[in-house]
């Protein structure tokens, strides 16, 4: 399953398996492939095509945590068609998939695959509409955890993020310690917001008083 939550109120919503008008044989070859990648990759593939066909602008940060499941997530994109772009190479090679994925609006590669450890390279990231976890971040406390997740959709919400909204999906395997993972960081990642946004307004309320 996926929910989404955002930078600003938006409604959950449930990641619904791929779908697209395809002959008999042609839809049994991508079932089999779809069953291949498993029921998550399925869903993954699904809610990124869904994502594409509603905004032709829309672009999507997934980060995977693993290298292992990050390479497989790229077998996967790649061969249902989804264009996608990491960051490989000397500095000056990332510096330019980074730049022609930021602000090449034509660019058909909408879907940047990054790494936990990529996430903190201190990078904006604001051409992004959609931020998409693959699975609950892990590290050794659960504060770090959230830590690691709250930097992660910074990257989409720094200065120069011009959209009101920024999505945030989390596909999760249901009855699992992942969907506890999950309820657990977004439930901390929640009373974060709500505290940070409190304190914004006191500071509003002071600048105010003092005018």
């Amino acid at each position: 399953a996926a929910s989404s939550s955002s930078s600003a109120p938006a409604p959950s919503s449930a990641a619904s398996a791929p779908a697209a008008n395809l002959g008999e044989e042609e839809g049994g070859l991508q079932a089999q492939s779809f069953g291949k990648y498993g029921t998550k990759l399925s869903a993954l593939v699904g809610k990124l095509q869904q994502l594409r066909r509603e905004d032709v602008s829309a672009k999507v940060i997934l980060f995977v945590q693993f290298d292992d499941l990050k390479r497989k997530v790229a077998t996967a994109l790649a061969e249902f068609g989804i264009p996608a772009v990491q960051l490989h190479g000397a500095v000056s090679q990332r510096s330019a998939v980074i730049r022609d994925w930021q602000h090449n609006p034509t660019s058909d590669a909408f879907v940047l695959l990054l790494s936990l450890a990529q996430s903190a390279s201190g990078t904006n990231l604001t051409a992004a509409s959609h931020v998409v976890f693959l699975h609950p971040m892990l590290a050794s406390t659960p504060e770090r955890a959230v830590a690691h997740e709250l930097q992660a959709i910074g990257r989409a919400r720094r200065h120069g993020q011009k959209k009101d909204v920024v999505h945030v999906w989390r596909f999760v395997t249901a009855d699992t310690v992942e969907q506890a993972l999950t309820q657990r960081h977004q439930s901390e990642l929640w009373a974060r917001e709500q505290a940070r946004g409190l304190a914004v307004q006191g500071a509003a309320v002071a600048a105010s008083e003092g005018l």
